[in-house]
């Protein structure tokens, strides 16, 4: 999985769909390929989006996200290579985050005059603080998987070597629990913690898409713009 355009997306929600109506699935691991999760949402596309139309692609990727959140069996982003802007929302929604040592992690979008439009802020802070959240977008940190578990928003480090060994093994210890059981846990667990309070993180989404439109209306297709323009001449 690396850029992530409309039609990975529309794939992911096709997938989503199965998923939602399987009792028999215990897991979902989510990865990429070729060394890279994802470098993010797909700028080319948004360059082309005035505010109505990023406030409504944002609350879409709410929905999205949300239902990987909202499925009864686990959920696994497996990190390997770069996870930025839409790439680290998507783990941010998983249950669980593993990454590798070579693992990078960053919400750059400032840079281009927006906001993570994925839900990132809501999630990122529930994992950290407002704080930390703050000064991630506006410093554009990359975070080194140690840098990452540190802050909280990864669970554990693993050598890129051992990654396929690694699923192996928890798709093992996976299997040994009963999909009844691992849901109703996954259930109890999610009831402690923030995503419970769905009338103040349904508000916090919203005023993230809105304001996400807002800024990609007013400056952010200009820089994004500037971006490529500057990136060609550099060819």
């Amino acid at each position: 999985m690396n850029a992530m355009d409309s039609a990975l997306l529309k794939e992911l929600s096709s997938i989503l769909t199965d998923l939602e109506h399987r009792s028999d699935i215990k897991c979902l691991i989510i990865e990429g390929t070729g060394g890279v999760f994802s470098a993010g949402g797909d700028l080319n596309y948004m360059a082309k989006m005035d505010e109505y139309e990023g406030r409504e692609s944002a609350r879409w990727i709410h929905w999205l996200f949300e239902r990987i959140e909202k499925l009864p069996c686990i959920t696994l982003a497996l990190v390997d290579g770069i996870a930025f802007g839409g790439g680290l929302e998507m783990a941010l929604s998983c249950d669980i985050c593993i990454a590798t040592e070579q693992a990078q992690f960053a919400l750059p979008e400032m840079r281009y005059g927006i906001i993570p439009a994925g839900g990132g802020t809501v999630r990122f802070t529930e994992k950290t603080t407002s704080s930390e959240l703050l000064y991630a977008l506006t410093s554009n940190k990359i975070y080194t998987a140690t840098e990452a578990r540190q802050s909280g928003f990864i669970q554990d480090i693993i050598p890129k070597d051992d990654l396929e060994a690694f699923k192996q093994r928890y798709i093992s210890k996976i299997q040994s629990y009963s999909a009844e059981s691992m849901s109703e846990i996954k259930q109890h667990i999610n009831k402690l913690q923030a995503k419970n309070h769905s009338d103040i993180r349904a508000e916090w989404f919203e005023h993230e898409a809105r304001l996400f439109g807002k800024l990609l209306e007013k400056e952010g297709r200009e820089r994004i713009n500037a971006f490529f323009a500057q990136k060609k001449k550099g060819k």
